[in-house]
Order: C-alpha cells, then structure tokens, then sequence
C-alpha cells in the first residue's frame, strides 16, 4: 500500500504566508537616525498583507505563532546586521523573537532613548 501525506491547514496557510513574505523584501538597515522613519515604513509595509504584520503589533500573536515570529526575528537580524543597531534586535537571538525585537527597535528610535542620546551628544 502507498502512504498518504497530508498537511494541515496551519501549515498550509503558514506555506502561502511564506511565498508572500519572499515577495517583499527587508531592506537593509544601517542604524542612522536619518533613515529611520523611512525603512520603518517600508518594513511596516513588506510584513503588511501577509499575515507577518501581527507579530509586529500583537505580542500574544506573536506567542501563539512562534514559527512566524521566528521568521520576522531572522528577517529583522538580516535587516540589521551590518548596522549600528544589530545589538537591539540580536538580545533577543535565543528566543528568536521578532516581536521584542521589532518593540526594541521602536523604543530606540521612537521613545526617549534616542532623544537622550541626541541630547547628550550635542
């Protein structure tokens, strides 16, 4: 007799979430302040539509769908790995957490921290 395979239908959604998350790409990101705003936006909008764009904002989602939060953690290392800030998205390498990541690099850049190291720099 032959085997049967069959696939689930959270892996099969998890599979076509995939394909469109390849369709759009994370562009790199060197860490400046200048560029920020920019590929922010143009991250916000490779996630938006594919399903991804939930662990960005909704951390139990996040919790409740580690294999898509793994994913948006690998794509935010890529993202920043030859930049300044790599170390904000790389505390949260054992975890694989794109969620904690994503926040981190949003409270870097929009919260208090970079207002006070501007601050203290000028």
């Amino acid at each position: 007799m032959g085997m049967t395979f069959s696939t689930t239908q959270t892996e099969a959604n998890t599979s076509r979430l995939n394909l469109k998350l390849e369709a759009q790409k994370i562009k790199e990101f060197s860490g400046s302040y200048d560029e920020w705003q920019r590929w922010k936006s143009r991250t916000e909008c490779a996630f938006d539509g594919s399903g991804y764009e939930n662990i960005l904002v909704d951390s139990t989602f996040a919790t409740n769908n580690p294999r898509m939060n793994r994913v948006v953690y690998s794509q935010l290392a890529v993202a920043t790995v030859d930049g300044t800030v790599y170390h904000l998205v790389r505390q949260f390498e054992g975890q694989k957490d794109g969620h904690e990541a994503w926040m981190a690099l949003c409270g870097w850049f929009d919260g208090d921290q970079i207002w006070n190291e501007t601050s203290e720099s000028l």
